[in-house]
This record gives structure tokens, sequence and C-alpha cells, in this order.
């Protein structure tokens, strides 16, 4: 059996561990810009609406509320 691989942007969503959701987009800049807006719209969802804070969760990837929900951008191939 032979393996294909995916470039994928993806959001994935945790909660106590366990993922709740997962969003995939193509890894090119289109793919990326929708994964960014993607991420940014679930931290306004958990009330995270300041535009500074967005972005420095947005560079580092991750953003955890230290009460069991973590959310995530990776690349993976």
């Amino acid at each position: 059996m032979k393996l294909k691989t995916i470039d994928t942007v993806n959001v994935i969503e945790y909660f106590e561990g366990t993922i709740q959701q997962i969003l995939a987009f193509d890894d090119d800049k289109a793919g990326n810009m929708g994964a960014e807006k993607a991420f940014k719209m679930i931290l306004m969802e958990h009330g995270i609406g300041d535009m500074a804070d967005q972005e420095t969760y947005l560079e580092d990837g991750t953003y955890s509320d230290q009460n069991g929900y973590e959310i995530y951008l990776v690349h993976s191939t």
C-alpha cells in the first residue's frame, strides 16, 4: 500500500485532551490566509477580541485558556 501525503495547514481545537474540530486548508497562500482567518474567528468566539493578542497567539500558533481548551495552527505534510 502506498501512502499519500497532503500538504495542509490546520486549525485544531482540543478540549480536555480530546479533538473537537480540525479545519484543514491547502498549504498555499490562499489556504494560509483562510487558516489564519479561521484561527482568529475562533479566538473571537472565545472572547479574544484584542487584535494585538490575536496576532501574538497567531505568531505562536497556539492558545490555551488554562481551563482545558486549546487551539493550534499547524502545518502538516
